[in-house]
Order: structure tokens, then sequence, then C-alpha cells
């Protein structure tokens, strides 16, 4: 079981999130998990006058690290092509570390256009799907390399040694989404378990 912040309309409980978790953790729930906005979409401006408080998941899931001490704490998602993969490694590998390897990270391409494109104008001709896949990719060698360096289309570091590692080695990274590619990005992504053949990837 989880819970995750899926309330309809502008009504978020962020201030609370850390106690709705630690009653979560008494209750023996498995995972709390949030999900990621760093600006308000246009369909949610046109619906409500009052912009909603979306809270930055991984600061909230710091907060509740501290209070807790079983339950998972999950990413529900984080929208990757908006995220910085050097500086998401540090935020990831801490969140780790200080919550003693509870940390479930799963990332997708963001089902809005229009708040990527507001966070990141410099991209706004990029393709999500392949900043998605340089994403990964970047995460996993910070995560797994002393000193990383790595070139991508759009993401480029060199020479990065950051630490602490995470404490889960390797920190599995779950890829969602239900645009064309995601299950076959989410199935190249698999390293244990199953790939049924009834599964369409295209």
């Amino acid at each position: 079981m989880s819970v995750r912040d899926r309330l309809p309309g502008p009504v978020r409980h962020g201030r609370r999130g850390d106690s709705i978790a630690v009653e979560a953790e008494a209750l023996g729930f498995h995972e709390v998990a949030g999900n990621d906005h760093l600006s308000t979409q246009r369909f949610v401006r046109k619906a409500w006058s009052a912009p909603p408080d979306y809270f930055e998941p991984l600061m909230m899931l710091a907060t509740i690290a501290a209070k807790t001490s079983v339950v998972r704490l999950a990413t529900g998602i984080l929208v990757l092509p908006m995220r910085e993969p050097v500086l998401l490694a540090k935020q990831v590998a801490t969140l780790d570390q200080i919550s003693g390897g509870r940390v479930t990270l799963a990332v997708a391409a963001g089902g809005y256009r229009d708040e990527f494109e507001a966070v990141a104008p410099d991209l706004a001709d990029a393709s999500r799907t392949r900043l998605m896949a340089e994403g990964i990719e970047a995460l996993r060698i910070l995560f797994g390399q002393r000193r990383s360096t790595y070139e991508g289309r759009y993401r480029r570091f060199c020479d990065v040694e950051s630490y602490p590692k995470p404490v889960q080695s390797p920190l599995p990274i779950f890829s969602g989404g239900n645009a064309t590619g995601a299950i076959r990005r989410a199935g190249s992504n698999v390293r244990v378990g199953c790939r049924p053949s009834s599964v369409r990837t295209k």
C-alpha cells in the first residue's frame, strides 16, 4: 500500500505531510510519495483562481525521513527532464543516506509540456524522451562511479566526484509514463523481473 498526493483541484496538504506520513507508517503502509510540479500548469490556472501549493517532493521527503524509520520515501514521480542530473544525484543520494536507504526513485517525462517549457525555456525544442534517457544514464554514472563524466546531446558534466553515494547500491531507477515509448523505456531499464510478451512497446 502507498500514500500519494493525488488530491483533485488546488488543495494540497504539504504543511501536514509529515504527520500524514507518520500515521501511514504506524498503519503499516509500505511507502509515501509525492508528485513533482515546479510550476502551475495552464489548465490549473484556468480552472482555479488561487494557485496550489506544490511542495518540492525531495524537501518534503527529507522532512518525513527525520520523523519516520521504516516507511519508504518515493517520488511518484520526479519529472526528470526538468531536473539537472548532478544536483539531482546529490539530492537523492543525500536523502537515501539520511533515511537509511529508504528512497524509491521513480521518474518520468512529465505530463505537461507547458510546465516543462516554462521551467526550461532553453530546452523548449528538446525531446523530453531523449532528456529522460540521458537523465537516467547520467544518474547511474553519478551513483556508480567515483569520478563521473558524461557527454549527451543535452546533458553534460566533466570529472564530477559526488559523495556520498546512495546507501542502496545500485539504487533502482523506476521509469514510468503513458506516452509512446514509455513502456519500451521502462522495459529497457529492467534489470530483474519479467517482460510479458503481451505488452505492446510501439
